[in-house]
């Protein structure tokens, strides 16, 4: 680095004169003024960001000493390695102009040495980058990243030094040479110095694991490690173990084998328990309902965690009412003699909240009013959290957001909370074109355009057309939740439908017809609707083969038969999210009445009740038990309940491990004409589980069993069962479910195992 300050010959001559001048006022000579300020060499960095470091001013008296810090300055951006001032007689006074010499900038950044991970990987680490220069101790900083991420990858021994090479007076090449050494994998983690609490149990609490299966873990990361130790001291800690203690982890390293041992030694002190256990300052709750909410009892092991859980418990209770800025605090009272904690309670209940304004923010498409509608908090009512979390649960389940966001903050009057609803809006419109296989229809191609939020008003249409090899599918669907603006669901359906039955039943028939629904909240969770459906049905290329209740309606009319029918359906919902929930119930009750007072040709009635329940299990699995029971009959001129309203099962909607639709009574004991019934259960069970987040794919495991009987038998305890595993994802054209099932005890013509997959259909 050359000298802080240059001047010419000139200057400093006339610096001379200027101090043996005669004197000015009491404190001596004047200096010169600052005339001008000039920057010279700046490339790279902008002049204004040079002029903003410096403290000479024009119109300031020339100050030497100021000139050295401004020197100081520049040097400290780091962008130079020289820097020359030179000072002219300017205008009566001095000009000072910087000139400056920037470093070279990096022309090339080349790894040596690697072979076991990628160049660009490599520098993907590392914050040089060509075009810039290189600050001070950027060299072995971005060294030691290249080591740390070597590291990471299980190099506990690479050695990584890095260099600059001049190659021009502007340009330098850095140069990252490079030795791997070999890559050690955590063969064995050791907890040393516990008594009480099991090593398994220690060991299961942390993120670095011991390598298994030869690709699972086995990568130690310090910065995990280090976390790991915070992990192990928690533990203790929510098991009454307050004097715990976790030394740094000793590594050693197994060149023959290049396997890690890690050592974790621990001191672990007494076990603490509760010794009494008291509440104070509650007056709205009386104390034997605040016992009840909390799991510490007297006498028990005093835990962190379990303390945290009651305090969230008690002011979740009190938020519930509207004291919203409750406030628990548990005081500890430590007896570490009697290796006991006095635990008291103490309650500030504070004043009832008050909501005074929502606050929307985030949607663009999305109507303020769809959002409002959803909420079941109104302005002016007192603060309740239980339905400001249905709220929530309510917006995520319209499907229209990616991120629902309900936060309180206090307003200005003390008893008055604003909440914010922040929303992060999603694509709700879609057009698919695609082809496929289906189990039902063999391979498909499929067209669809859905709107799932038209205009932002919360309105759902849509248009669908399938092919497939054994079915022809047309669907056109308008669905408004809250039409004309009212508490009312609208929807209209058109379908048509095409089924080749004709290969393996003997006939195929064809549908089309138009429903109109009408639904209303009756009650919280409970969603009453009414559907009334007018189907027209033809049934033709009937063969000797088919069932003789097939024959006979084809018989009638040419097999032409229309059906009117008037349904109503009970559905509650507990369920916390609708596409991927983890506990709460579904459950339908429904009854359907055709014919009769509705006119068309066939008359009869059906019942059907559907429960689903789920509940998390550990972990991220969840349980699923699925119930349907059915029963349907014929009244009036009509002898049996018509072909198309029977029950069938089997298949991934029902009874998964046998082929679809195949469940079913038979015209003649072990013949082959399957004849549908009037009656019909089956039962789901499911273990689910995620598999790939970004796809929201899940794998499950599951058992079902069931069964279908016609009008010559009763319901009875004679079933299918079956057992398999999928997984279910989510895909551009819908739900896809891919589900294999074995036939528990499969029977003549029954196959052992069948592979059953589905496209955007899931319940």
């Amino acid at each position: 680095m050359t000298s802080l300050l240059r001047v010419r010959l000139p200057v400093v001559l006339c610096s001379c004169l200027l101090f043996l001048a005669p004197p000015r006022g009491a404190g001596g000579q004047d200096q010169p003024l600052v005339t001008q300020i000039d920057v010279v060499g700046a490339r790279k960095v902008e002049e204004a960001t040079v002029r903003f470091k410096l403290k000479s001013r024009v119109g300031d008296p020339y100050s030497p000493e100021v000139v050295r810090e401004d020197i100081k300055a520049l040097y400290g951006l780091g962008y130079f390695e020289d820097i020359v001032v030179q000072a002219d007689i300017f205008e009566g006074g001095l000009k000072l102009t910087f000139v400056l010499q920037e470093k070279p900038s990096i022309q090339s950044i080349r790894i040596v040495g690697n072979r076991k991970l990628a160049a660009d990987k490599i520098k993907a680490k590392i914050d040089l980058v060509e075009g810039a220069i290189i600050p001070p101790g950027a060299l072995p900083k971005n060294a030691e990243k290249i080591r740390l991420f070597y590291e990471e990858e299980g190099y506990y021994q690479a050695q990584v030094e890095g260099r600059e090479d001049r190659i021009s007076p502007q340009e330098v090449a850095v140069t990252f040479n490079l030795v791997e050494g070999d890559k050690f994998d955590v063969g064995e983690i050791r907890i040393v110095g516990n008594r009480y609490l099991k090593e398994k149990d220690i060991k299961g609490r942390l993120q670095t694991s011991e390598l298994y299966l030869f690709f699972f873990g086995g990568t130690l990361k310090r910065e995990e490690l280090r976390r790991d130790l915070d992990r192990i001291r928690a533990y203790y800690l929510d098991n009454g173990f307050l004097d715990i203690a976790v030394e740094e982890p000793e590594i050693q390293l197994d060149a023959r084998r290049k396997r890690l041992r890690i050592l974790i030694r621990v001191e672990e002190g007494s076990q603490y328990r509760i010794g009494d256990l008291s509440i104070k300052g509650n007056n709205l709750l009386p104390e034997a309902e605040v016992r009840s909410l909390i799991k510490s009892r007297a006498g028990g092991i005093f835990s962190r965690e379990a303390m945290q859980g009651d305090v969230v418990a008690i002011t979740d209770r009190y938020a519930e009412r509207g004291y919203l800025f409750a406030d628990v605090a548990p005081v500890t009272d430590v007896k570490r003699a009697e290796s006991t904690v006095n635990v008291a309670l103490e309650i500030t209940e504070g004043r009832q909240a008050f909501l005074n304004r929502i606050e929307i923010t985030g949607n663009v498409r999305t109507r303020d009013k769809v959002i409002r509608r959803e909420l079941r908090l109104v302005e002016g009512d007192v603060f309740n959290s239980t339905l400001q979390q249905r709220s929530r649960r309510n917006l995520e389940n319209l499907g229209f957001f990616e991120e629902v966001k309900l936060d309180t903050k206090r307003a200005a009057a003390g008893d008055r909370v604003d909440l914010t609803v922040d929303v992060k809006e999603k694509p709700t419109g879609a057009f698919t074109i695609g082809g496929g296989y289906s189990s039902v229809d063999g391979p498909i191609a499929v067209a669809s355009i859905s709107q799932n939020n038209l205009f932002g008003l919360g309105k759902r249409a849509a248009l669908t057309g399938q092919i497939g090899q054994r079915a022809n599918r047309y669907n056109a669907l308008y669905s408004d939740p809250h039409f004309l603006d009212s508490d009312f669901l609208m929807e209209v359906r058109g379908f048509e439908n095409q089924t080749r039955f004709r290969t393996n039943q003997g006939f195929n028939q064809s549908s089309r017809g138009l429903s109109l629904t009408v639904g209303h909240l009756l009650v919280e969770e409970v969603f009453g609707a009414a559907t009334y459906t007018y189907q027209r049905v033809h049934i033709k290329d009937v063969e000797d083969s088919a069932p003789s209740l097939v024959k006979r309606q084809a018989a009638e009319s040419g097999g032409v038969s229309n059906t009117s029918s008037l349904a109503f359906a009970l559905t509650r919902d507990t369920r916390d999210s609708f596409s991927e929930p983890t506990r709460g119930l579904r459950a339908r009750a429904a009854f359907e009445y055709a014919g009769g007072f509705l006119d068309a040709d066939n008359n009869f009635t059906k019942y059907s009740l559907e429960l689903s329940q789920y509940w998390p299990l550990w972990w991220k699995f969840v349980g699923h038990v699925r119930g349907n029971v059915a029963y349907g009959e014929s009244f009036g001129d009509t002898p049996t309940l018509p072909v198309q309203e029977r029950f069938f099962l089997g298949g991934v909607g029902s009874i998964r491990g046998f082929r679809n639709f195949t469940i079913s009574p038979r015209e003649t004991e072990g013949g082959d004409g399957i004849t549908g019934g009037n009656k019909a259960f089956f039962i789901n069970n499911e273990v689910l589980f995620p598999l790939y987040e970004a796809l929201k794919m899940r794998g499950l495991v599951f058992v079902d069993l069931g069964n279908v009987f016609d009008e010559r038998g009763n319901f009875e305890w004679s079933v299918k069962r079956s057992a398999g595993l999928g997984i279910r994802f989510t895909s551009p054209i819908g739900a896809i479910r891919l589900e294999y099932g074995f036939n528990l005890a499969p029977e003549k013509g029954e196959r052992a195992q069948v592979l059953h997959f589905s496209a955007g259909t899931a319940f």
